[in-house]
């Protein structure tokens, strides 16, 4: 038995995951808003865009929804992952129900702006399950925190 639960990003899933209801059809723009991703809980995000790849805090992000290729917004036990798909944004929502069976590693990130040194360290969460044999496997990887 897995030790989370991964959901489609839709407006059951942002319900049951999170309390909250958007109105009609999920918008992507709408949920990336920081006071929205603050009051869920998020704290970080790595965004991987055409020009350029940002990892940073929630209220120094400026989302441009054109420019991303991929978004991983996270806390330590919550992430939500939006990527594009033949020009469509879709998105999951992974949630943490038990924090057992994990493995968590620690990567200095290379700073990419000039001007002074300022190392941030990711801290990223390996998921452990096991199959029919018992046989041990890392089920699902996540960014944890950023420091």
């Amino acid at each position: 038995m897995t030790n989370y639960i991964v959901r489609e990003i839709n407006k059951e899933s942002l319900k049951e995951v999170f309390a909250y209801e958007m109105e009609g059809k999920v918008d992507f723009i709408k949920l990336l808003n920081k006071e929205i991703l603050k009051m869920f809980g998020f704290e970080s995000a790595i965004i991987y865009c055409y020009d350029k790849i940002l990892t940073e805090k929630i209220e120094n992000l400026v989302f441009d929804l054109d420019n991303i290729i991929e978004a991983r917004i996270f806390n330590e036990t919550c992430e939500i992952k939006i990527w594009r798909y033949d020009n469509i944004m879709r998105g999951s929502i992974f949630k943490e129900i038990k924090p057992n069976n994990i493995m968590e590693d620690e990567y200095i990130l290379y700073p990419r702006e000039t001007g002074g040194y300022s190392p941030s360290k990711l801290f990223v969460k390996k998921y452990i399950d096991y199959d029919s044999d018992g046989q041990a496997y890392i089920s699902y990887i996540k960014p944890s925190k950023i420091i």
